[in-house]
């Protein structure tokens, strides 16, 4: 009995730790191809990384400009308070710029690298967990420019950011799941690559990136609250603008939910990974 207990745990542990195995086992890897993909956004450019500061910051001009000044939303915000609003937008902004730029590439990860496919040693989930690195950068890029506006602003809860790993943490599970997904069943469906951009646009909408998710009729709220990218603006919003500390009950739900769906994701990639070297 204590023998059969004895394997049972260890199954148990080797089935929590199976998503991770790919990158404990292949880490260098990992870090050649994190430190490549990096690299490569800005080969050429003559401004370089300064790209990483300077999109997000157009695209919160005119976000801005759209919704702060032609259609004037405001939410939880004091009519006028420009900085704070700024704060809410752009904090929407970087947390779903994450989730879409893993979206959009997630279909040319194994596609696009075919020739690792056939390398039999070569452990293709590597692709996925370096790709959402890769994203990570610009994000970390926009939540220091975020910190630093929130503290010129002269908001009182910019120290409170160090809580937001126990909400970033699960979001980057959930997104190295779906780009798991997506890559794998890319190499079978192509077409998966003209529904991901109307998903892209659709997510950013249904997502609570210019509305608080309170004003979501109550029918609809479960479901726009179930979004990947749908806590993690919650919550950085709330310890921003509001020292909300994030509500344990609903952070172990979010970690079991991230948990569950990577472990998923794995089992589906590496059920399709058998086959992939024979339809590419």
């Amino acid at each position: 009995m204590r023998l059969s207990s004895t394997m049972s745990f260890k199954r148990g542990i080797g089935l929590l730790l199976a998503p991770w195995r790919p990158v404990a086992r292949g880490w260098d890897l990992f870090r050649v191809l994190l430190v490549r993909d990096v690299s490569l956004r800005f080969k050429g450019a003559s401004l370089g990384f300064a790209w990483s500061v300077i999109t997000p910051l157009v695209m919160l001009a005119v976000y801005y400009f759209t919704f702060g000044i032609v259609l004037n939303l405001r939410w939880g915000v004091a009519e006028g308070s420009n900085s704070q609003f700024v704060a809410v937008l752009y904090s929407g902004l970087i947390v779903y710029g994450l989730l879409a730029e893993v979206l959009s590439r997630s279909t040319e990860l194994v596609v696009g690298n075919s020739n690792y496919v056939k390398k039999v040693v070569f452990p293709l989930e590597i692709l996925s967990w370096a790709s959402v690195g890769s994203a990570l950068f610009n994000f970390f890029v926009g939540l220091l420019l975020l910190s630093a506006y929130a503290f010129y602003a002269g908001m009182p809860n910019v120290a409170a950011l160090w809580l937001l790993p126990t909400v970033l943490l699960p979001y980057v599970f959930i997104l190295v799941a779906v780009s798991l997904v997506l890559s794998s069943l890319t190499c079978y469906i192509r077409d998966v690559r003209q529904i991901v951009g109307p998903l892209t646009t659709g997510l950013m909408f249904l997502s609570p990136v210019f509305y608080p998710l309170e004003s979501v009729p109550a029918q609809f709220r479960v479901i726009v609250a179930i979004l990947p990218a749908a806590l993690p603006i919650e919550v950085i919003r709330g310890v921003l603008l509001g020292g909300e500390l994030p509500e344990f009950a609903v952070l172990a739900r979010y970690w079991i939910a991230a948990l569950a769906t990577l472990y998923f994701a794995q089992c589906w990639f590496s059920r399709l990974k058998t086959r992939m070297a024979d339809v590419l």
